[in-house]
């Protein structure tokens, strides 16, 4: 129908590292090559496994749940000059120097706080920001981001996503766009 639709798994790159574990996010690239303004609506976008089973997009701003998130400080708040970082807090601060003499992690003290600090709610700032909103798409004109979906059971086999190509002027579906993928 002159529109090309591209679908990718595997592209979270963001905040929470972990939400693959919640969700499954379908980064989706749209070109609309055709001379009809296209609809791009969270009901005509879903997912269905090799057993049948329908998963519809999950809209961003509704999403319940909690993952873990982890933190990289890049421009700390408050300076410092002439300070190595305890090697053990290299994941957060990945841009700074570590001491290179003895300073062991100390699990004892740690552990009653981390799992305070490490559940967000969902959805994060990232994920509403990187998300595929609802609209019309114009002739000529391009959209990317992100869908999410349920997560899928690893014997879900081949994954097919749908995405029906619906003429905004007429609420008419043209054409339905499918690419398969293999759940893994």
């Amino acid at each position: 129908a002159g529109v090309r639709v591209v679908a990718r798994t595997g592209a979270w790159r963001w905040t929470p590292r972990d939400l693959e574990t919640k969700v499954t996010p379908i980064l989706i690239e749209l070109e609309n090559g055709s001379n009809m303004p296209v609809q791009v609506r969270y009901n005509r976008i879903w997912l269905t496994d090799s057993k049948g089973h329908r998963f519809n997009v999950m809209p961003p701003y509704n999403i319940d749940g909690t993952v873990t998130e982890s933190y990289t400080v890049s421009n700390p708040f408050y300076g410092f000059n002439r300070f190595a970082l305890a090697p053990y807090l290299r994941r957060w601060y990945p841009r700074w120097s570590l001491y290179n003499g003895a300073f062991a992690y100390d699990p004892s003290y740690y552990s009653p706080y981390v799992t305070r600090y490490q559940q967000v709610e969902l959805p994060t700032v990232d994920m509403v920001q990187r998300a595929l909103p609802e609209g019309v798409l114009s002739p000529g004109g391009t959209a990317m981001g992100i869908v999410y979906f349920e997560t899928l059971d690893r014997d879900a086999g081949i994954v097919t996503l749908s995405m029906d190509i619906v003429d905004a002027r007429t609420g008419e579906t043209v054409e339905t766009a499918r690419i398969p993928f293999v759940a893994h």
